[in-house]
């Protein structure tokens, strides 16, 4: 359901900006360097949210949107001159469907479905803890001030 929401609103983006955001491969690189930039830079996206998502590191969420505008620029600046860098094959679909440009487009979805696989699992084998061995984080109801301060006589 949510792939399929996503390709829905990507074709109604990209019909306003036909003719632009399309996704090709550089000529003078092959179709695995392609596949590989693509998985490199999603695999690198896909390390970055399992560490935000970790709850080892739920106390360190206040600067979450800096972490990833850093890193989607600086892998974006290194991809876009040979794929265009897009890590994503939702965003990749829509362009080349309303501009017929199917060229190598199964780059985009090969490299970012092997390397968001690969980064995942990588993930897990090296940070994985058990479940008895994981950090409890205390959890705070939404009301619990309210709550003191209601019950303060």
């Amino acid at each position: 359901m949510y792939l399929a929401t996503q390709y829905l609103n990507s074709e109604n983006e990209t019909v306003t900006r036909s003719g632009l955001c399309t996704t090709v491969t550089h000529p003078q690189i092959s179709t695995i360097q392609a596949i590989g930039i693509e998985a490199i830079t999603t695999a690198v996206l896909v390390l970055v949210c399992c560490a935000v998502w970790d709850r080892r590191n739920a106390k360190n969420t206040d600067s979450i949107s800096i972490k990833f505008g850093l890193v989607i620029a600086g892998i974006a600046m290194g991809s876009a001159p040979f794929t265009s860098g897009s890590m994503n094959p939702a965003r990749s679909f829509a362009p080349a469907l309303m501009n017929g440009e199917w060229q190598n487009h199964f780059v985009y979805w090969v490299g970012p479905i092997a390397g968001s696989a690969i980064a995942s699992y990588f993930y897990k084998l090296l940070y994985f803890t058990p479940a008895d061995e994981a950090v409890v984080i205390e959890e705070h109801p939404l009301n619990e001030i309210a709550d003191k301060e209601t019950n303060k006589q």
